[in-house]
C-alpha cells in the first residue's frame, strides 16, 4: 500500500538523455544477486514528526527505522534493484477524508525494482518504477475500505477474497493459490495468521501475517443494525450532494425545479427500499454483517436484498471495523498488531525476482523476534534481530558420479554433448542448463520414473535452456533424446517443444527449427507432431505428421527422438522410424548455437513430459 516518505531520500539521478536510455533485458539478470541501492543502517528517530494532526513519536520513527533495517538484513533482491524507504498514512486531501478515522500507523516497505537501465557509469539503477513490494507496518491497514459506509469517525473494510466460494469458476484460480500458499506445516508461519490476498478492486494481490498478541484479531465484524445505520446516513448524505449539485450547475427556474424534484424522486425510491430492507431484518439488526458484493452503494435496487443480493449471490463479504480499544492504543509507542505484506502477483511465482523475494521473506525473515519484540519483549531481551537465515544462503550443489553411458559419451569424438542427468541430484535444477519456472514457482527439476532406468527431466508447465555446451553447436548433427509422458496425461494438453535456434546476443531468436509433440489419447491411438520454422524464405515452413507409439496407455509411455541436419536437408525420425523429410529444409551454413526443451502450461497433475539421454552427435 502507498504511504507518505517521512524523509525524500534521493537515491539515483535521472539522466538528462533518460529517453534515450535502453531497459536491460530481465532475463539476462535473472540470476544475479543486484542487492540495494543503499544499505541505510538506519539509527534511533531522535524528534518526533507532526503530520496533519497526528504527531509521530520519537519511538514510532525509531520502530520505523527497524523494520527497515531488518528488512535489509533478511532479504538481499536478486534479478531486481532494491530500496527501502520510511513511511506513514497517507497525508490528508479533500478527497481522503475516510483516511483520518485509521488507526495510527507507521513502517518501511522495500521496492525491488525490475525495469533497469545502466547508467553513463555502466551501473544499474532503475528504469522506471516498476517493482515488487514487501511492506512492514504497525497497526497497519487490513483489507479494502468499504466506501459507501466509511466516514472521517469510522472507517470500514472487508478482506478481498476472504470468503468467496472455490465453486466458482472465477475462483479456480484463488484456489490454486491457497493450496500453493498453504503453510499450516511451516515451522514459523503456522504459528500466526496469514492469508494469501487476491486482486481487489483497489489492492493487488498480495500475501499477508497478521502479527496480534496471542492471535487475537484486531478488528470485529460489525452487525446488520450497525451497517443500515451507517448505510442510512450515507443515503442522506447521498442526498444533500445531489441537491448541492443541482444548485450549483442549474440556475433558478422551472429546469432547476424540474431536476430538484427528479432528483428527490430518485432518493425517496432508494430510501422506500431501504425501509423495506429495514423492516426485514428488525429482528436481527445483531447478526453480523455479510454482504454480496464488494463496494455496496447508495443505489439501491428494487428486489436486491442488503445482505443477500438477489438471492442466488455465491459471495459472502464479512464487514469489519478496527477493535476501538485496540485502534485507540494506537496512538501509544506499543504496536497493537503489525502487518506484513509483500506482492505476489496472484499464484504466478514464474518470475525468478518475484520468487526469489517470496522464498526469502519465508526462510529468512524472523517472523518468531518481531512478534516477541512486540509482544513479549522478556524473550528476547538484550538480543538484536537477525534473520533465520542469511539472505546470501546458496544451497550446496552435491556431486553425483557420472554414469556408465555419460563416461562412454566423453570418451566417444563423435558425440559432441550428452546429458542423462546422472550428475545431478533427484529433486535438483539440472546441472548445465538454465531453468525456467512455471506459474507455481516450480522449476524444471531431475526426477526418477517408476518401471524406467536413470534419471530424467520433468518439464510440466516451465522450460529449460542448456547452457553449459560450447557454442555453437555442428553444422551438420544428430540431436536425439528419450521422452515419456505418465498414463492418461490430458487429450488437448500442451506439447513439448523442442526448439533449435541460432540466437542473436540479446537472447531472442534469428532462426529456428521448432518440433512440437504430444501423446495420443485413449485406447493407444498415435501421438501427433508438427515442426515450424522461421528460416530465409525458399526453405521449409515445416509441418504436421504423426508421432509413432506415443500414446497414453501404459504407465510410462517411452519414445525416441532424433532430429539430423545434414546439407539443407532436414530428418525426423521416432523409434528408428522416419517420420518426416524436407529436402530444403534448412540453410547449408545455418549453424544453431541453442536448444531448449519447453512446455507452455500445465493444469493437470499428469499434464508433463520426462526427457533422458539427450545427444548431440556430429554428422
Amino acid at each position: 500500500m502507498r504511504r507518505i516518505i517521512f524523509t525524500l531520500i534521493a537515491v539515483f539521478i535521472v539522466s538528462a538523455s533518460f529517453s534515450q536510455a535502453v531497459v536491460v533485458p530481465r532475463e539476462t539478470l535473472a540470476d544475479s544477486t543486484l542487492g540495494w541501492i543503499k544499505v541505510y543502517n538506519f539509527p534511533p528517530a531522535t524528534k518526533p514528526v507532526l503530520r496533519d494532526d497526528r504527531t509521530y513519536s520519537v519511538r514510532q520513527l525509531s520502530i520505523c527505522n527497524e523494520f527497515a533495517n531488518w528488512i535489509q538484513a533478511s532479504y538481499m533482491p536478486k534479478g531486481s534493484l532494491g530500496d527501502v524507504k520510511k513511511a506513514a498514512l497517507d497525508k490528508l486531501t479533500p478527497y481522503n477524508q475516510i483516511k483520518k478515522a485509521l488507526p495510527q500507523s507507521y513502517g518501511a516497505y522495500a521496492l525491488s525494482y525490475i525495469s533497469l537501465k545502466r547508467n553513463q557509469q555502466g551501473r544499474l539503477e532503475p528504469y522506471d518504477a516498476t517493482s515488487f513490494n514487501w511492506s512492514i507496518y504497525a497497526n497497519g491497514e487490513i483489507g479494502d475500505y468499504v466506501d459507501v459506509i466509511c466516514t472521517p469517525e469510522q472507517y470500514y473494510f472487508y478482506i478481498p477474497g476472504e470468503n468467496e466460494s472455490e465453486n466458482m469458476q472465477s475462483d479456480g484460480y484463488l484456489a490454486d493459490a491457497r493450496k500453493l500458499f498453504d503453510y499450516s506445516r511451516h515451522p514459523v508461519l503456522k504459528n500466526y495468521i496469514y492469508y494469501y490476498q487476491p486482486k481487489g478492486i483497489r489492492t493487488s494481490p498480495m500475501f499477508v501475517v497478521l502479527l496480534c498478541k496471542d492471535n487475537k484479531l484486531p478488528y470485529v465484524q460489525i452487525t446488520k443494525g450497525e451497517y443500515l445505520d451507517q448505510l442510512a446516513g450515507a443515503i442522506e448524505r447521498k442526498y444533500g450532494n445531489d441537491i448541492e449539485e443541482v444548485k450549483k450547475n442549474w440556475e433558478e427556474g422551472k429546469t432547476r425545479d424540474k431536476v430538484l424534484l427528479e432528483t428527490a424522486d430518485k432518493h425517496l425510491q432508494v430510501v422506500a427500499i431501504f425501509n423495506e430492507n429495514k423492516e426485514k431484518y428488525k429482528n436481527r439488526l445483531q447478526e453480523k454483517a455479510t454482504v454480496y458484493t464488494e463496494q455496496p452503494n447508495e443505489f439501491l435496487s428494487e428486489g436486491v436484498d442488503l445482505f443477500e443480493g438477489t438471492g442466488n449471490s455465491s459471495y459472502k463479504y464479512p464487514i469489519y471495523k478496527y477493535d476501538p480499544a485496540k485502534a485507540a492504543l494506537t496512538k501509544t509507542d506499543q504496536p497493537q498488531w503489525i502487518v506484513i505484506s509483500w506482492d505476489l502477483e496472484g499464484s504466478n511465482l514464474s518470475e525468478p525476482y518475484l520468487k526469489h523475494m517470496h522464498e526469502s521473506i519465508i526462510s529468512n525473515f524472523n517472523f518468531d523476534y518481531v512478534y516477541n519484540y512486540f509482544f513479549y519483549p522478556e524473550k528476547v531481551k538484550g538480543q538484536s534481530y537477525k534473520p533465520l537465515r542469511s539472505p546470501l544462503f546458496k544451497e550446496e550443489v552435491v556431486a553425483v558420479e557420472a554414469s556408465v553411458a555419460a563416461k562412454k559419451a566423453i570418451a566417444d569424438n563423435s558425440v559432441y554433448f550428452f546429458d542423462d542427468f546422472s550428475t545431478t541430484g533427484i529433486g535438483k535444477k539440472p546441472t548445465g542448463w538454465n531453468s525456467k519456472l512455471n506459474d507455481k514457482g516450480i522449476p524444471v527439476i531431475v526426477t526418477t520414473l517408476n518401471g524406467e532406468t536413470g534419471n530424467w527431466l520433468e518439464i510440466k508447465g516451465n522450460s529449460v535452456l542448456l547452457s553449459s555446451v560450447k557454442k555453437p553447436l555442428p553444422k551438420n548433427f544428430t540431436l536425439s533424446f528419450d521422452v515419456a509422458v505418465p498414463e492418461n496425461f490430458t487429450w488437448g494438453a500442451k506439447s513439448l517443444k523442442i526448439n533449435l535456434s541460432r540466437q542473436k546476443p540479446d537472447g531472442t531468436d534469428e532462426a529456428s527449427v521448432i518440433l512440437s509433440i504430444k501423446p495420443g489419447y485413449s485406447g493407444g491411438t498415435d501421438g501427433s507432431a508438427y515442426v515450424e520454422t522461421k528460416l530465409p524464405a525458399g526453405y521449409s515452413s515445416g509441418g504436421s505428421f504423426v508421432a509413432p507409439g506415443f500414446s497414453v496407455n501404459k504407465k510410462i509411455n517411452r519414445i525416441s527422438v532424433a532430429i539430423k541436419k545434414n546439407g539443407e536437408q532436414l530428418e525426423i525420425w521416432i523409434d528408428k522410424n522416419k517420420v518426416a523429410e524436407y529436402s530444403k529444409g534448412v540453410p547449408d551454413d545455418l549453424v544453431f548455437n541453442a536448444l531448449s526443451f519447453s512446455m507452455i502450461r500445465s493444469d493437470g497433475e499428469t499434464e508433463k513430459y520426462f526427457v533422458s539421454n539427450i545427444k548431440i552427435t556430429k554428422n
